[in-house]
């Protein structure tokens, strides 16, 4: 649901001047931005240029390509924006003739506040709250792509960029869109390069396409002070394909090994809650999937705070690898409503479940209905919703913990250029990645995408033991349930290790993935979650 605001509406501003957020007097008031500050400084003398018309403002918002959020105000304007990613949120408090802006949470909060109940269900449901919506009932967040305008006398919130709407669809052949790819991603590379400007840059480098696209292109370019990481496990199959890649590229590779006692120990630190706070924001359970990591990086000086990680964060969703195999053969709002439970929704078992799918039904009802366009398409609305509601709220918010650490971050696979690239593609090119990994294969740069890598969950004795189980249970129902208890010593182990083998074995059957236990452990933590806590691991 849009947010809508009244006509005699008091703005003020708070902002707090940490990590990284910076201060520009301009125009007889003030710019509180993070991003780079020559391109903040050319974005708003436009605005000034153009008298602060919002319709031409909205056109130049849409060219900027760069991670920033900003805030400004002076004797008649109001004007924040967020970039396509929404890398560093904007949140609103507000009240029926009030708004309350700022870049943290902590400035809106007061002691009165109210749970929204509706908000809170959802995340118990998927991790997050949907729309604009905090936990909190009167403080709202913005979304990417957006632009909030006040001038004294209108008062809005606007997309500047809508996901598979801004973009007309791409009438070019695969070969033509292949080369048009290649000359977007080679421009992002430069771009990286040029803000490095010589830093160390360190890749987190899996065994997935992304982050090895990134790594390679960045050593075809030539840069010199290049590395790469990889964590999780001992030994893992993931870890062992990055070595080799790396290897291959003749390039300093380091394998981060945190142990389980340290995950444990995490999760009943204080220095958690703090990570939680500040990475929260009011709306999602926090992304600790690199956080002990780069603690132990920088602890070691391995990692040193001059440095720019650079990883190949959502390539798969934006490539098209999120795309439902039922929404490709029809267009039925059923089977797009089942596509979106199987995969969002539920991540552990309630005795509230009737009342919780007649919720998302009707949430997705009026979401339709709020965007018609998409009604002969829902394929397209499908990677929009999982475009502004997963992947902004959980998997960029991940980025949260290179803040936390004050490291600098580049996200390749999201600057605006390759996002607009792939909304503009028909989902025929692609669904399961269909151009993205023929540009590779055709790229194949050091024989790197081509050569198939084996990609096993489990390792040594282990891994022979659960093919053997595998082979014994192929005609039982229960193969997948017996087989995911042993989830805890596979190659995603340290995304459960936060808790002991016992715990995990009494909620491995109650939750989906490894977020269910993150999400348990965040709501019994939460100081506002007490009167309501119903969840126990």
């Amino acid at each position: 649901m849009d947010l809508k605001f009244s006509k005699n509406i008091r703005i003020n501003v708070s902002v707090k001047k940490y990590l990284g957020w910076e201060t520009l007097t301009f125009d007889k008031g003030k710019i509180f931005f993070k991003g780079e500050r020559d391109s903040i400084i050319k974005i708003f003398e436009k605005f000034k240029k153009y008298k602060y018309d919002s319709s031409i403002i909205k056109k130049l918002l849409f060219n900027l390509n760069n991670f920033s959020s900003a805030i400004f105000f002076n004797h008649k304007y109001y004007i924040c924006f967020t970039d396509f990613c929404r890398s560093y949120p904007i949140f609103l408090r507000h009240e029926p003739n009030n708004i309350l802006i700022s870049n943290t949470p902590e400035i809106l909060k007061k002691k009165i506040d109210d749970l929204d109940e509706e908000s809170f269900n959802f995340i118990k449901l998927c991790g997050y709250s949907l729309g604009y919506s905090t936990f909190i009932k009167n403080i709202k967040i913005m979304k990417p792509g957006e632009i909030f305008y006040s001038d004294n006398k209108n008062t809005k919130l606007e997309k500047y960029f809508e996901y598979h709407v801004t973009t007309k669809k791409n009438t070019l052949s695969k070969e033509k869109l292949k080369i048009k790819l290649s000359i977007i991603i080679d421009k992002i590379i430069k771009k990286i390069i040029k803000k490095a400007n010589n830093r160390p840059i360190w890749v987190p480098l899996s065994g997935g396409l992304d982050s090895r696209l990134v790594l390679c292109k960045l050593h075809e370019s030539g840069y010199k002070n290049l590395n790469s990481f990889s964590y999780g496990l001992k030994n893992n199959s993931e870890s062992l394909i990055a070595k080799y890649i790396s290897k291959s590229l003749n390039i300093n590779w380091k394998f981060i090994e945190i142990k389980k006692k340290n995950y444990l120990n995490f999760y009943s630190s204080k220095e958690k809650k703090k990570f939680d706070d500040f990475s929260d924001n009011l709306q999602v359970v926090p992304n600790y999937q690199d956080f002990l990591v780069i603690k132990k990086m920088l602890d070691d000086k391995i990692l040193s705070k001059e440095a720019i990680i650079i990883n190949g964060q959502s390539g798969d969703f934006n490539t098209g690898n999120h795309i439902p195999d039922d929404l490709i053969k029809s267009n039925s709002f059923q089977k797009f409503l089942k596509a979106l439970k199987k995969k969002h929704f539920f991540l552990f078992k309630s005795d509230d479940n009737l009342y919780f799918n007649e919720l998302i039904d009707k949430f997705f009802i009026n979401y339709l209905n709020n965007n018609k366009i998409f009604k002969k398409n829902l394929a397209d609305l499908y990677e929009k919703w999982e475009y502004e509601e997963r992947q902004i709220k959980y998997v960029v918010n991940g980025q949260k913990t290179y803040d936390f650490w004050g490291v600098d971050w580049f996200l390749p696979l999201w600057d605006s250029e390759f996002v607009k690239f792939w909304t503009s593609v028909h989902k025929r090119h692609r669904y399961k990645q269909n151009l993205y990994k023929e540009y590779l294969s055709d790229w194949n740069y050091k024989n790197l995408f081509k050569k198939k890598f084996s990609l096993n969950s489990h390792t040594g004795f282990l891994a022979i033991f659960i093919k053997l189980l595998s082979f014994s249970l192929k005609i039982s129902p229960s193969k997948k349930k017996i087989i995911s208890y042993f989830d805890y010593f596979s190659r995603y182990g340290y995304y459960y290790q936060y808790i002991t083998f016992g715990k995990y074995l009494k909620v491995r059957n109650k939750i989906k993935n490894p977020t269910g236990i993150h999400l348990l452990t965040w709501i019994n933590q939460k100081e506002i979650f007490k009167k309501i806590r119903e969840f126990k691991i």
